[in-house]
């Protein structure tokens, strides 16, 4: 049971994602979180307005980052840890959005909605063969990214990915004495129990313990 503290929006379609902006409607938002200490706001330009509607609950504090403000990145359940370390992890929402013209009219008369899709890629360590396995066997698994404060009241974001298939992605050494890894892209579905391909929950208060 959601408390007063949290909001959870299930995002099946369009006009849910929508809603979890609060009015603002983008076509095709990226959050992307990555190594050193680089900030939360890595986005196309139609993303912008994205991030301006879903992080209202963290306004007047200093900008996300990537060292003390990623709780969470979990992966199949589980938050990825050692050996598999994460070195960069993003999500991308398509609405597939088309403006629809008439003769007679210079601009748009409307906005066709499209199908809600959501891709993204996950980048580890190679430390073992299990994100390998799973893209050859096709595995259906989960993601999810836990974004928020680590002072006061915690004010909390969370994505959450209940149904990704791996579809692409292999060991790779970028160059000598560097390190193997290993990039996985995903795309989202509709998870069959839960009923939405992504959830977008706003957590208000988030306690220590």
């Amino acid at each position: 049971m959601l408390s007063k503290f949290c909001a959870a929006i299930p995002i099946v379609a369009d006009d849910d994602f929508e809603e979890a902006l609060q009015g603002t409607w983008s076509s095709n938002p990226v959050i992307t979180v990555a190594t050193l200490d680089t900030e939360i706001s890595d986005l196309t330009a139609t993303g912008a307005a994205f991030v301006a509607g879903m992080l209202t609950l963290l306004s007047g504090f200093p900008t996300l980052n990537t060292s003390s403000n990623v709780g969470r990145i979990g992966y199949n359940g589980s938050t990825i840890t050692g050996p598999n370390f994460v070195l960069n992890a993003s999500f991308n929402i398509n609405n597939n959005l088309r403006a629809q013209k008439v003769v007679g009219n210079i601009g748009a008369v409307g906005i066709g909605n499209g199908e809600f899709t959501a891709t993204g890629q996950l980048q580890t360590y190679f430390g073992d063969a299990s994100v390998y396995n799973q893209i050859l066997n096709n595995t259906l698994t989960s993601f999810d990214m836990r974004l928020g404060r680590d002072d006061g009241n915690r004010e909390t974001l969370l994505f959450d990915f209940p149904s990704i298939k791996l579809s692409s992605g292999a060991p790779a050494v970028p160059g000598k004495n560097q390190d193997v890894t290993i990039q996985a892209g995903f795309q989202a579905f509709m998870h069959a129990t839960l009923g939405y391909t992504m959830l977008v929950s706003r957590f208000w208060y988030v306690p220590t313990s």
